[in-house]
């Protein structure tokens, strides 16, 4: 027979709950976010030698990434806008138009440029305004953060039937070396 344990030495067990998966890949991909350095759009193939993770995304890409983010808040709320979704949307509607008619009317350089600030517009306020507990978080809060991290982490291949595209470079950092 075993002695009996003391309560002092007891140990008591919290009953787990599974979390979503959703929540769980939005955390990986706030947490992925997070360690960005630095965001760089060209249009020329170059040798970088920094450590980084380049995906080639094509222009109408961009657009389709800022459609879809704008879908997400327009589907999330019928009324009031929460800060977080106010900081996306006016990045997504008074920020930079990839879809504009003189967009690429000024040169490769300067649509690059535009690129680039449109996306760190993009991650700044999903970053910002990231709620940790996702009990009080609307539907784009879960969304928009996981849009994001697909687009600049998950190459896609289709550039392969195009001529003119951006290549778009982000800095992420692994921890101290």
């Amino acid at each position: 027979m075993l002695p009996k344990l003391s309560k002092a030495r007891s140990v008591k067990f919290q009953t787990a709950e599974p979390e979503p998966a959703f929540i769980t890949a939005r955390r990986n991909a706030l947490q992925d976010l997070t360690n960005i350095n630095a965001i760089h759009v060209s249009c020329a193939v170059c040798g970088w030698g920094s450590p980084s993770v380049r995906i080639e995304r094509e222009l109408e890409e961009f657009i389709d990434l800022r459609d879809h983010l704008y879908n997400i808040m327009f589907a999330a709320h019928y009324r009031q806008y929460y800060k977080f979704c106010l900081g996306v949307l006016d990045s997504v509607i008074s920020g930079v138009d990839p879809g504009g008619f003189f967009f690429t009317l000024f040169g490769e350089e300067r649509a690059a440029r535009k690129l680039t600030k449109f996306v760190e517009d993009l991650v700044e306020p999903t970053l910002q305004h990231a709620c940790a507990n996702t009990h009080n978080c609307c539907a784009a809060q879960i969304w928009v953060p996981q849009s994001i991290h697909a687009f600049l982490f998950t190459d896609n291949n289709s550039r392969l039937n195009s001529n003119y595209y951006f290549h778009l470079r982000c800095i992420v950092s692994f921890g101290q070396f």
